[in-house]
This record gives C-alpha cells, sequence and structure tokens, in this order.
C-alpha cells in the first residue's frame, strides 16, 4: 500500500495548496486587521525612538526592544501617513517571514526526512488563519521567530555534528531573538533537555558548552549596561518581568473562540506525538521537536489568556509531527481526510479574513490623519503614531493602572486631567479593555489601589465626546 507520499497526486496537490497559502498570506498582508492596534504600538514606539526618547524610562512599555529601535531610522524617512508606514513595516516582516519559512524548509528537509516530509510540514503549518496573519503583522514576535528557527536550525546541525562553531551560532541566534521578544526564552528552554543528554552521554564536553555561552552572556552583558547607563534597568526589569507576570492576572482579555479549532488541531498533534513515540517510529531528531511541542504547550497553558498568535511555534511542532506520521498512513479514506482537511483549511481562513479586514479600523486612522487635532487617547484599538509624547503613560490606561499599582510610578497622573490639559481630539474605547473596578479583584498588591481611579474616565469627561464610529468617540465643538 502506498502511504501519502507515495501516491502520483502528492506534487500537484501540494503545489495548489501552497499556492492558495500563498494568496491568502498577499490578501492578509493588505487587508488584515488582525491585532493591527499592536503594530501601531510598535511603530509609535519606534518614532518615539527616532524622536530622542527611551523605551521604560521616558515611555511605558512592556516588550523588548530591538525590533524599536531597528525600525527607527525608517520611522525619520517614511512620510507621515499611515499608509506608507504600516505597509512598509508588513514588508518587512513578510521578508523576514519568507526567511522563516525557507529555514523551516531546509531544517525539515535535512533532519527530518527529506523534501516530500518538508513540503507537507509546510502545508500543515498553514492550515490555521493565524499563519496567515501573523506572516506580514509587525511585531517583534515576527523578527523574534527568523532568529529562533536559524538557532534551532544550527541547534539540530550541532547535535548531529558536534561542531563547536554550530553551537556558538546557535545561542547568538537565539539571543538576538530574545533581544525581539523575551518570551522566546521559554521555547528555548526545552533545548536543554537534549543538551543535558549529550553532556550526561559524553558526546559533548562542558568546555564546548561554556564556550558557546560566551557571546550570548556578552551580548545580555552589553545590554544590560546600557539600560543601566540610561537610568532604564529597573524600569526594565519591572515592566518586561514582573508587570507581564500580573499583566495576564489582572488583564481582561478575552479567549477567542476560533481557539476551539486550535484546541482541536492540538489534540490531533498531542495523539500524533504519542503515536510516533509508542509506536517507536522516533529518532533523536524526532524526539526533540516532540520535546519542543510539548514544551510550548506546557508554557502555554501556563497563561491564563490566550492569543491566537501564541500558537505559531506549536503549529510549527505540530506541522512536522503530522507530516512525520503521514508517513505510516496508507489507508485511502484517511489520505483524503487529510487532503479534504488542508483544502478546507483554506476556504476556513478565507472566510477569517474576509470577516476580519481593515477597512474599518484604516478609516478612523485616516479620519485622524485628516484632521487638524490629531490627539488619541487610547483606551481600545487607535493610536496616532506621530502624535507627541504628552507623558510616561501614552498607552492602554487599562495596563499603566496595573503598573501604577504595583509601582506607584506617578502618583499625580490623572486620565481626566490629561483629557482636558492636551484637549484630546478623539478617544478610542474598546469595552473590552478599558480600565475599571475589576481590576479590584484581581491578583494585584492592594496597596495603592486609590490610584486606579486616575485611569477611569468620568461619565461628564464622556458626555463631552459623541461617537462617531463604533468605539470611537470625537470631542465636541463646544468642549
Amino acid at each position: 500500500m502506498e502511504n501519502i507520499y507515495q501516491r502520483k497526486f502528492f506534487y500537484p496537490f501540494i503545489g495548489i495548496m501552497c499556492f492558495l497559502n500563498i494568496v491568502g498570506v498577499v490578501l492578509c498582508y493588505f487587508y488584515g486587521n488582525t491585532i493591527i492596534v499592536d503594530e501601531i504600538e510598535h511603530l509609535r514606539a519606534s518614532w518615539f525612538i527616532s524622536s530622542g526618547y527611551l523605551p521604560y524610562r521616558d515611555f511605558f512599555e512592556h516588550h523588548h526592544p530591538l525590533l524599536w529601535f531597528l525600525w527607527a531610522p525608517m520611522m525619520k524617512i517614511l512620510p507621515q501617513q499611515i499608509d506608507w508606514a504600516l505597509y512598509s513595516a508588513r514588508f518587512a516582516s513578510a521578508l523576514l517571514s519568507t526567511g522563516s519559512l525557507i529555514i523551516f524548509f531546509i531544517w525539515v528537509k535535512r533532519f527530518f526526512g527529506g523534501s516530500k516530509t518538508a513540503c507537507l510540514a509546510l502545508c500543515f503549518s498553514f492550515i490555521i488563519y493565524v499563519s496567515w496573519y501573523t506572516f506580514s503583522i509587525f511585531k517583534p514576535d515576527t523578527f523574534a521567530r527568523f532568529f529562533y528557527m536559524l538557532g534551532l536550525y544550527q541547534f539540530f546541525a550541532f547535535c548531529q555534528n558536534k561542531q563547536t562553531k554550530d553551537l556558538i551560532w546557535c545561542g547568538v541566534n537565539f539571543t538576538i531573538s530574545f533581544l525581539f521578544l523575551q518570551t522566546i526564552i521559554f521555547s528555548v528552554l526545552p533545548l536543554a533537555f537534549p543538551l543535558f543528554w549529550l553532556l550526561y552521554k559524553k558526546q559533548i564536553s562542558w568546555s564546548t558548552l561554556l564556550i558557546a555561552l560566551a557571546s550570548p552572556l556578552f551580548m545580555l552583558c552589553a545590554v544590560l549596561m546600557f539600560l543601566y547607563a540610561t537610568d532604564s534597568l529597573a524600569a526594565y526589569f519591572q515592566l518586561n518581568w514582573i508587570f507581564n507576570s500580573y499583566l495576564f492576572k489582572a488583564a481582561p482579555f478575552y479567549n477567542d473562540p476560533v481557539i476551539v479549532f486550535y484546541g482541536i488541531y492540538i489534540v490531533l498533534a498531542v495523539i500524533s506525538a504519542l503515536l510516533l513515540l509508542f509506536k517507536h517510529k522516533t529518532n533523536f531528531n524526532t524526539n526533540m521537536v516532540i520535546i519542543l511541542f510539548f514544551g510550548e504547550l506546557f508554557h502555554l497553558l501556563c497563561f491564563s489568556a490566550v492569543m491566537p498568535h501564541y500558537f505559531v511555534y506549536l503549529l510549527i511542532f505540530s506541522a512536522i509531527i503530522f507530516a512525520l506520521v503521514c508517513q505510516d498512513i496508507t489507508d485511502s479514506v484517511l489520505i483524503n481526510t487529510i487532503k479534504a482537511g488542508l483544502a478546507a483549511s483554506v476556504v476556513i481562513n478565507a472566510f477569517m479574513l474576509y470577516f476580519c479586514n481593515n477597512k474599518d479600523i484604516l478609516k478612523i486612522l485616516h479620519i485622524i490623519e485628516n484632521s487638524d487635532n490629531k490627539t488619541v487617547l487610547n483606551c481600545g484599538d487607535i493610536f496616532y503614531v506621530w502624535e507627541p509624547l504628552h507623558h510616561y503613560y501614552w498607552f492602554y490606561p487599562y495596563m499603566e493602572a496595573i503598573d501604577s499599582i504595583l509601582y506607584n510610578r506617578y502618583p499625580e497622573f490623572d486620565i481626566n486631567e490629561y483629557l482636558q490639559t492636551y484637549k484630546i481630539e478623539y478617544i478610542s474605547m474598546n469595552k473590552s479593555v478599558k480600565c475599571d473596578t475589576d481590576l479590584e479583584e484581581n491578583a494585584l498588591p492592594p496597596d495603592n489601589y486609590q490610584n486606579l481611579q486616575n485611569f477611569i474616565i468620568k461619565p461628564e469627561i464622556y458626555d463631552r465626546y459623541e461617537e462617531i464610529y463604533k468605539g470611537f468617540y470625537k470631542r465636541k465643538a463646544d468642549f
């Protein structure tokens, strides 16, 4: 009996699937609106740096800063128009994602069974909509993923040939990835298991490991020295680590219903991984990717709030597992089911894109862009990228309230005075993320709860604004 790789249809079918997914990715580049607010946030942070400000010291942020420093020169060059800023940034992200896919293909081809396995794994990695829209989103995640994939490839190469240079470059790339996104550390940690196994088996030495660690440690020390020299070190640790540990307990992020489908996908991946283990269809490389898969799953389960784009690495590892399991599938019904599932995923993803397009949010951004007064208070989904920095707190008031509760950093801040002092023209209000007294019910230190009121817009202030678009308010002419 022929398995899926031995069927005559394999390459034509894979070719059609790849073409359709490419079309979907391109459409997402132009029309996808998923987490566009994050993209605008990172554009604005980049613009702050291009204007001479530093994160943590001069303005609130809770992400690692490498993306903003790299993109800051572009913010000086690009026209101050949202279309130019957004699509230029997305183009850079798409280039990095293309590189990530190439590395993924080469990685799977070399270590997991050849070009056919790599082709099928590539198709499985696009089976859920998150793979479409994360391809070009301007977020640290996209840039971190490129260096993480490069580091993974080099780690597997090291495990195969035991060359120290591969482990050194692996460490360098993982460190660069970490400087883009701090949570990448949770995706790297599972690799400690195969590394210590090689040490236990005396296939590598401690001296090799220490030599490889030298470059990452030097890079991290250089970053810490920069943060210390710019008086940002304490705030960096507070905002990137302590603050974020509370954020998922306190912030009212909703779990997208679509995640149910992700759950089905993950259950199938878990079953497939167990099949490989129980049928002894594994080798060292396969065991490593299974460890990475379960490590990533454990990482997700530790979060109280789960967003679809958190699943990207889980999808990458599960795609390889699926492709390996398919080597043993010879039943025609199962093979046709797999084909139908891959084809159906394209249709479902297309519907997701249709209902999650960016027309409304771009319309609002163009309204701001064409206004004389471009000041915006973001309590939901809208920033104006080039608005001057009025205060350290410029982000979501909800998040800034958490910071105030934790550190009492700016006790004099009052959002209502802010609105009036700077004659804020627009308020973007997403009621699912607005600041309210629900914070008091969450696991936060209670000492500074009195500051919470400083982040809640008073009804009489709201009365001076009118809703001109869903969730978007404009200051009345007489205010």
